[in-house]
């Protein structure tokens, strides 16, 4: 196995120290392992090939070339777990001429600060839940995460939200988005704003305009925060779904005084890594 390690700081700089580098050769494999108590965070996700220096005793190590699609793929594969598997390799090559490699930059980031934030557990109360629109009996307390209903809006989807007031400010470390129980009815793509106040509101866009949402109406699917923000007020707002727009929810963080630390050293399998 073939597996190289680069030492450049990602475009854009990550946004604090901790953040690790993993290139992994076209047809090679490695382990992405953090340590005790902690848990993967994915910033970005490259494959193909953007430069003639890193993996470059393979035939076709020359050109360029871009894989699209494979940041979701290793958020929902490594994200909130303690390791994962890299495999530099994709069913469908555009460029099969051109030699690729992965390149993967994340963190390892404290259990701590990824506690459910009080809707899925009731200490939000259902006044703290609202919604642009409702259907019916599928209002925005309903939208508890793994609960027996869900929140539907009416009207448009697409401009729609739900959000929740989370009593104080917290730090928001993750989304975890779920379908509808009773019918296939869920989010496949969502937009995240926070607020201070419940009236000014901030897009946050540190991982790019979107995130992934759910693949069925069962399985909750977390979506870790690249930069984690403070906010007491935080909004989705579908952009894409299957079926209706229908969700369940919670927040992921914990007070401002529990700050979120990286591990000063990886345990990292098969591949070279490097504090950056």
């Amino acid at each position: 196995m073939s597996c190289f390690f680069s030492g450049r700081t990602p475009e854009p700089p990550p946004p604090h120290n901790g953040f690790m580098t993993a290139l992994v050769c076209q047809g090679s494999a490695a382990v992405l392992h953090c340590p005790q108590e902690s848990v993967i965070n994915i910033q970005s996700v490259f494959y193909g090939r953007k430069s003639d220096d890193i993996c470059p005793h393979f035939e076709g190590s020359e050109g360029s070339c871009t894989v699209e699609g494979v940041l979701p793929h290793y958020r929902k594969a490594c994200d909130n777990r303690p390791f994962c598997f890299a495999f530099a390799h994709t069913e469908e090559d555009p460029c099969p001429t051109i030699s690729k490699y992965l390149e993967i930059v994340y963190s390892c980031e404290q259990k701590v600060c990824l506690h459910g934030l009080g809707v899925e557990d009731g200490n939000v109360t259902d006044f703290q839940l609202s919604a642009s629109s409702s259907i019916g009996s599928f209002t925005a307390d309903k939208a508890r995460l793994n609960g027996n209903s869900c929140w539907m809006p009416s009207g448009s989807a697409t401009s729609s939200w739900i959000q929740v007031n989370l009593g104080q400010t917290r730090k928001v470390t993750g989304i975890v988005i779920q379908g509808c129980p009773q019918n296939d009815h869920w989010v496949t793509k969502f937009k995240l704003q926070h607020s201070m106040d419940g009236t000014s509101w901030t897009d946050y866009s540190a991982d790019g305009d979107f995130f992934p949402g759910s693949t069925d109406r069962d399985t909750p699917d977390t979506q870790l925060l690249g930069t984690p923000v403070s906010a007491q007020y935080v909004r989705l707002l579908p952009l894409e779904f299957s079926g209706q727009a229908g969700l369940r929810f919670d927040v992921l963080g914990c007070t401002p005084d529990y700050a979120i630390t990286c591990a000063s050293k990886s345990n990292f399998s098969f591949a070279n890594d490097q504090m950056t």
